[in-house]
């Protein structure tokens, strides 16, 4: 198994979607909880590959690429805290998950007032 090199990795923090009320839709209540935040140590690059852009389209400037080695499990609709305190409001959604050697995660910015 290839690991990722410790000088690239950063500290970043996994709040799993804790599952609230539902609508008459059976979608998520809007102001869902999210768990305690978990600490990981993972890459983090901006998503500027073509592959992102055709898949994303113009979604791919708000979005970044992790890339995390560790045992957590990660799904999509977790919350993610790169650039905010653990304990607030997520700043980025995961949108995918794809495992390989190691996992690779498609992450998408929250403006400030879809967080919650």
């Amino acid at each position: 198994m290839r690991r990722l090199i410790e000088r690239d990795k950063r500290t970043l923090y996994i709040r799993h979607r804790v599952e609230g009320e539902k609508d008459d839709y059976n979608e998520p209540v809007p102001g869902s909880k999210w768990g305690p935040p978990v600490t990981i140590r993972a890459a983090c690059q901006p998503a500027s590959g073509s592959l992102d852009a055709q898949i994303y389209g113009e979604r791919a400037k708000t979005m970044c690429n992790i890339f995390f080695d560790g045992l957590e499990a990660v799904a999509a609709g977790d919350g993610l805290c790169i650039h905010v305190a653990p304990t607030a409001l997520p700043d980025y959604r995961v949108v995918s998950v794809q495992g390989w050697d190691h996992q690779r995660i498609d992450a998408e910015f929250i403006p400030p007032a879809q967080r919650g």
